[in-house]
């Protein structure tokens, strides 16, 4: 990323092409980037792996005087929210595979955010509530700007960004979001492989801290690796259920929503869900003509074949090599879950449909 000095920063582009990369909240200042279209479009992540480019520091003041919060952006955006690993990437090439639909997926600027609203009142917060809120609206409005006036944003948020859902719903009364699982049967199978081991560690302390909110504590030092895949998925889908059974006048606008049924039924599944998100019956109908090579790649780097049939050898094997393992995990979060308030809302999500505990 090139820096400009910060003392001599060009114009804010107040269109999508200013792109705010990273913001500094302490300090009170946002790092915006040069972004094209094409960018938006082809960058598998708009977070440390955007690449090499033209950038700005500018102060939190003049950028809320450029672009005050005096009144909400035309129609709130499509987001996604994920538990990780579960097809997230592949959903948002799916539901942007047409040029009114703007792809966002997994701005920087929405971790920094996810982790502040975690330490609000702790002596380590870099911001007040009050503050909190100031970036939150800010936010959520640069990153639903468009480059015409009907195009519509879809915004995936990394998977440590959920405890940012109810807040963003909050923000726009039109903003609707989906809330993107797979079963834990099927998370395990999936995670329990060398290549996502360090997915599961990485995310662990934000993980159990999420958990340990809702009601749950699980110590991280006392977890086995097929426990800690458990504590991530188990964190994000009791965050879904929690806002929903919180939130009533809110669960219209979020679609809780199985990966694996998205791929038993992609055209019709595509459909409906933007339909969902773009309230645009013209635009869910074009979506549902997809570009087929979409489900023949791997969607985080398409230059890899990778289809749903492979996905479920994948994933047969690793129960077979793991069946044990994943039997026990699946016990023990029952156990975990034991009197929660939300234990009869999770255990249908615990092993794929249509098979009893």
């Amino acid at each position: 990323m090139s820096v400009a000095a910060p003392d001599a920063p060009p114009a804010l582009d107040t269109g999508p092409g200013g792109f705010p990369y990273k913001i500094d909240i302490l300090r009170r200042r946002l790092l915006f980037a040069n972004v094209s279209e094409e960018d938006y479009r082809g960058q598998p992540f708009l977070d440390e792996r955007l690449g090499p480019r033209p950038a700005a520091w500018h102060e939190l003041g003049a950028v809320l005087h450029l672009l005050p919060p005096s009144r909400l952006p035309p129609r709130g955006g499509a987001w996604i929210f994920h538990i990780g690993h579960c097809g997230s990437t592949l959903l948002s090439h799916l539901l942007s595979d047409h040029p009114r639909v703007l792809p966002l997926r997994e701005p920087l600027v929405l971790r920094a955010l996810a982790e502040a609203r975690r330490l609000l009142g702790r002596p380590e917060a870099v911001t007040d509530e009050a503050g909190w809120e100031v970036w939150n609206d800010l936010l959520l409005r640069l990153l639903t700007r468009t480059h015409r006036p009907f195009d519509r944003t879809l915004v995936k948020a990394a998977s440590t960004c959920n405890n940012l859902l109810e807040p963003t719903l909050d923000a726009h009364p039109e903003s609707r979001a989906i809330a993107l699982y797979v079963d834990l049967e099927t998370y395990l199978a999936g995670m329990l492989r060398p290549e996502t081991s360090n997915a599961l560690y990485s995310a662990a302390g934000v993980r159990a801290r999420d958990l340990a909110h809702l009601g749950v504590e699980a110590p991280l030092h006392a977890l086995t690796e097929p426990e800690l895949a458990a504590v991530n998925w188990l964190a994000s889908v009791l965050l879904y259920l929690d806002v929903l059974a919180r939130r009533r006048e809110l669960a219209r606008r979020v679609r809780l929503t199985d990966f694996s049924a998205v791929l038993d039924e992609p055209r019709n599944r595509i459909e409906d869900l933007a339909r969902f998100l773009f309230r645009d019956r013209d635009l869910a109908s074009r979506l549902r003509g997809f570009d087929p090579r979409l489900l023949e790649r791997y969607a985080m780097d398409q230059r890899y074949p990778f289809d749903p049939l492979q996905r479920q050898r994948e994933l047969d094997a690793n129960r077979h090599r793991h069946g044990e393992s994943i039997a026990r995990t699946l016990a023990w979060v029952e156990g975990l879950l034991s009197g929660h308030p939300l234990s009869d809302e999770v255990r249908p999500l615990l092993r794929p449909r249509g098979i009893a505990g």
